[in-house]
């Protein structure tokens, strides 16, 4: 295994296959032992330097060709001159095959090993299975991408972990009302099983391809709640204008099939630990009148481009973030386009809604 320093030209790392590992700082003029001490023979079979620290290295090795069977990961933070060992909490028989940290978050580890995925938020202090939906079988190698986990394995095809940005601000035993900042959004339109809430989401097709949700995915986390309480995510432009209430409690004057099929308002789930919730971007929905069937599904319009501010409030407690929608790079829109569009059509749905609301006071 061979490896080029991100941070430092000249710098690279090789691991053996019979358990030696060297270091050059001077594109390979002079090489340097720099095996951990009491190594036994082994294959080196990954590498991975911290993409927060150039001084900082880890080794995944094996020793299941001479019926060893021991997870053995390695870390170095002065260049290889001492090491530690950082396989506690990885059982016998998952031995490990490769380790990689997160770009985001550093000292959070992945480490693949031959029977699953193991998670470190502690930079290898301990570690937890990982293994979510994804089969048990040898992973062969892993790489974090553009916010994803990509994961190679053997005979079970490659699969991707996306939604990283969660991971990496997730903190584990968190009891307390939290949001987490959403990954960059795009103003596209597709369809995705991932576009579903957590509240009625019960995880993808395993025969058919996944698209990323459409909407805006936002993770937030609750201690226990009554079921009196309510929680209210309010959504606010750049300008400080709200965009959409949403809150945890159903709209008890919702009719089906209200108006020509104006969908029911969202609900925010309050299940204690981590929610996930997907805004469409939409405005607020219309309302429709009762037992009059007009050809309209009384969405809002979707948000424009832009920077928001996501407000969660539970009582009188409250957090906040900011998140991005950014606008589809085929798209072919002049200047100013979103922001006459996004002006047109709030006026637009403020006058429907006003009109609605008044034949509606007349029932």
């Amino acid at each position: 295994y061979m490896i080029e320093s991100p941070h430092e030209p000249g710098v690279l790392w090789t691991g053996s296959d019979d358990g030696f590992v060297h270091i050059t700082r001077n594109g390979g003029q002079t090489w340097e032992n720099v095996t951990p001490k009491g190594l036994k023979e082994c294959l080196v079979n990954a590498i991975d330097i911290s993409p927060h620290d150039p001084a900082t290295t880890y080794i995944a090795t094996t020793r299941y060709k001479l019926n060893d069977y021991t997870p053995a990961l390695y870390k170095t933070t002065n260049y290889g001159k001492t090491w530690t060992n950082i396989s506690d909490g990885i059982p016998y028989g998952s031995f490990t095959r490769v380790v990689r940290e997160d770009e985001t978050r550093k000292n959070l580890l992945y480490a693949g090993t031959e029977k699953g995925i193991y998670i470190s938020w502690n930079g290898g202090v301990n570690w937890e299975p990982f293994q979510l939906n994804l089969p048990v079988t040898p992973i062969t190698d892993l790489k974090v991408h553009e916010g994803d986990l990509i994961v190679a394995t053997s005979g079970r095809s490659f699969w991707i972990l996306d939604d990283l940005e969660a991971i990496a601000q997730y903190q584990p035993n968190n009891a307390q009302l939290s949001i987490m900042r959403p990954a960059i959004t795009y103003n596209g339109s597709w369809g995705s099983q991932l576009s579903r809430s957590s509240s009625k989401f019960d995880g993808t097709h395993p025969l058919e391809g996944v698209n990323p949700a459409n909407g805006m995915v936002v993770y937030y986390n609750l201690p226990d709640l009554d079921s009196e309480q309510e929680l209210i995510l309010t959504i606010k432009d750049a300008k400080g204008s709200i965009v959409r209430t949403i809150s945890s409690e159903k709209d008890p004057t919702y009719k089906p099939h209200n108006g020509g099929g104006a969908p029911p308002k969202p609900v925010l789930s309050k299940n204690p630990g981590l929610n996930r919730f997907v805004w469409d971007m939409g405005y607020p929905i219309m309302p429709g009148i009762p037992d009059v069937y007009i050809e309209a599904n009384f969405r809002g319009h979707k948000a424009a481009p832009g920077m928001y501010t996501l407000e969660l409030s539970l009582g009188e407690s409250k957090v906040t973030t900011r998140a991005e929608i950014k606008a589809m790079p085929g798209f072919q829109t002049k200047p100013g386009q979103y922001d006459t569009y996004n002006s047109f059509m709030i006026d637009l749905e403020g006058n429907l809604t006003e009109m609605h609301t008044m034949i509606n006071s007349l029932y």
